[in-house]
């Protein structure tokens, strides 16, 4: 079975980050696994809050990940911080992954998740990296 790894957050609610990311990997018959990089508290409603998973933690996650199963296909949702961009962009050179880059730069209801250094670094090391960019 081939197996994708999702770089995203926790969402409380289950609808978005890893949880959605987990369902869509299920339906289209992959394994999936998960490196989180923030805890969110959230509803249906609305964004309560979040809670960013230190970079070495999430460099940490990936490394657990990859040395045990042969990860094919990456997808790259909401990573939050500059060090956890610049951890993720590192550790990934390395890897020969099809990567499926989903940036969250804003809520639905239009707030910004990322300032404008984090959205220069997705631009500028990520996506050059990336075989397929979706708009989120």
């Amino acid at each position: 079975m081939n197996v994708v790894t999702s770089i995203n957050c926790l969402d409380s609610s289950g609808i978005t980050g890893t949880q959605a990311d987990l369902t869509v990997f299920q339906q289209m018959n992959v394994y999936g696994t998960t490196a989180v990089t923030m805890l969110t508290a959230q509803n249906t409603i609305g964004f309560g809050g979040n809670h960013p998973i230190l970079a070495d933690f999430v460099e940490q996650q990936l490394e657990t990940i990859f040395r045990d199963m042969d990860i094919k296909v990456i997808k790259i949702g909401m990573l939050y911080r500059e060090d956890i961009i610049e951890t993720v962009v590192n550790f990934l050179k390395s890897k020969d992954c099809t990567i499926v880059l989903d940036p969250v730069i804003k809520t639905e209801s239009g707030l910004p998740v990322l300032k404008w250094k984090e959205v220069e670094a997705i631009r500028q090391n990520l996506l050059p990296m990336a075989s397929v960019v979706t708009v989120n």
